[in-house]
């Protein structure tokens, strides 16, 4: 009986504390994002940050697969068209911090001749090396760097 009575004041005494966890509330300043916000953010600046390797991925084949004899200047022109319509798309979605990197980014792709120019030239990355460097450090910053694909050359 007396084990009893103690399991019992024992097991009010745990749910008394449970509850009092329960009812004190975390608050978060009226100023600061809530959890959901800050998750949706660094979410919506990694699907930007993967669409930006999409982009750089394209103008990237695009250099190195004519340089190296695997792309005419047809292909060139198609992976060049290919990223700058990936570009229209990223640079009109949300990209919470990183809204100025992505602009520049866009001007610079946008700035990519539509005509492949010299075999040995990197026309395309040249154009957009400066800019995606910068993207990556907030990109890297959110833990989704910027990952290139190759599909020749490597």
């Amino acid at each position: 009986m007396r084990v009893t009575r103690m399991l019992v004041g024992l097991s009010l005494l745990c749910c008394a504390v449970a509850l009092a966890g329960c009812a004190s509330e975390n608050r978060v300043a009226e100023n600061e994002p809530t959890p959901t916000a800050t998750a949706s953010a660094a979410d919506s600046l990694g699907q930007a940050c993967e669409l930006a390797s999409a982009v750089l991925s394209d103008a990237n084949n695009a250099d190195s697969g004519y340089r190296r004899g695997e792309l005419d200047a047809a292909g060139w022109a198609q992976l060049v068209a290919d990223a700058k319509a990936k570009m229209i798309t990223l640079a009109a979605g949300a990209s919470p911090g990183a809204e100025a990197q992505i602009a520049d980014l866009a001007s610079d792709v946008a700035s990519i001749p539509d005509a492949a120019g010299a075999p040995d030239a990197y026309v395309a990355v040249g154009a957009t090396a400066d800019a995606a460097a910068e993207l990556n450090k907030v990109c890297g910053a959110n833990g989704t760097e910027i990952v290139v694909s190759a599909k020749y050359g490597g």
